[in-house]
Parts: C-alpha cells; sequence; structure tokens
C-alpha cells in the first residue's frame, strides 16, 4: 500500500477515546487550530466543530481551566476535525455528568444524521441500548474493533 493510499484510507476514519490528549495550556480554539493543522485541514474547521458539539462559546477557554466533560467535548470536536464518514466512539461518556453526556450523544446522533457512521464502544448492554445511536447492533464475527477496521479498509492494514 503507498503512503497515499494509507492516507486516503485514515482520513476517513475519526476515532474519540477516553483518554483526553489536549493541551492544556493552549485554548480550546488553539488546540483544534494545531489539529488542523495536522491533519492539514483548513483552520475553519474549527469554529465548524465546536459548533457540532455546542462549545462555541468555550472557545477561548484554556484546557486545564475546562471539566472533564467539557475537554471530552473539544475531544469529540477534534475528531470531527477532517469530516470523517465514520467515527469510532469508545466509551464517550465515561465518567461524565449527566448533562455532558447528553450532549454528546446528541452531537452524535446528529453526526449520524447527517451521513457519518458512528461505532460505538461501551463495556455494558444497558448503556449501549439507552445511547443507541440510530439502530445500533452487535456485529457478528467481529470480536475487537480492529477486525471491523480491517473489514472497512478492505483487508489494508494501515
Amino acid at each position: 500500500m503507498t503512503e497515499a493510499e494509507r492516507y486516503r484510507h485514515l482520513s476517513r476514519i475519526g476515532v474519540l477515546t477516553d483518554s483526553i490528549t489536549l493541551y492544556d495550556r493552549l485554548s480550546v480554539q488553539d488546540n483544534l487550530e494545531w489539529f488542523c493543522k495536522l491533519y492539514q485541514v483548513p483552520a475553519s474547521r474549527a469554529p465548524e466543530a465546536l459548533e457540532q458539539v455546542i462549545l462555541a462559546d468555550d472557545r477561548q477557554t484554556a484546557v486545564k481551566n475546562l471539566s472533564k466533560g467539557i475537554k471530552q467535548r473539544v475531544t469529540l470536536a477534534r475528531a470531527l476535525l477532517h469530516r470523517p464518514e465514520v467515527l469510532f466512539l469508545d466509551e464517550p461518556a465515561s465518567a461524565l455528568d449527566p448533562g455532558n453526556t447528553r450532549r454528546i450523544h446528541e452531537s452524535s446522533k446528529a453526526l449520524n444524521r447527517a451521513g457519518t457512521s458512528i461505532f460505538l464502544s461501551t463495556t455494558t448492554w444497558r448503556k449501549r441500548r439507552r445511547s443507541a445511536i440510530g439502530s445500533l447492533s452487535c456485529i457478528r464475527g467481529a470480536s475487537a474493533p480492529w477486525i471491523i477496521f480491517i473489514k472497512f479498509t478492505g483487508g489494508a492494514v494501515l
């Protein structure tokens, strides 16, 4: 696989994990603009992503001053900067208060309605049923996320 093909596959995928990896000393806006450069997308996508996760009013706040729930929403905005076709959400509401959990789920449902395919990973069946985005179901024969990933990329190793 060429580097261009690898990049083409990876640029179609967004990932949100339960570990928050943002630069604490930078503002929310500066964090997203930095990742825009890294993803080679226009900086104008940062405000758009903040609107999607209902955080436009917090754009100038330093990340170190945010709650875990708001940091998680900033991380979701970061995963959306390159407008992925497929989004993997790994425990997106882990240890969040009910308000931020609801906002993340509302944002995810809106993304799904707009055409983004979403894979939700959660440890409990009850959570998965309560937070279903569209109609999620178990994927038979996929015992780990990387198996789904391989199926999505046509067996290419990225």
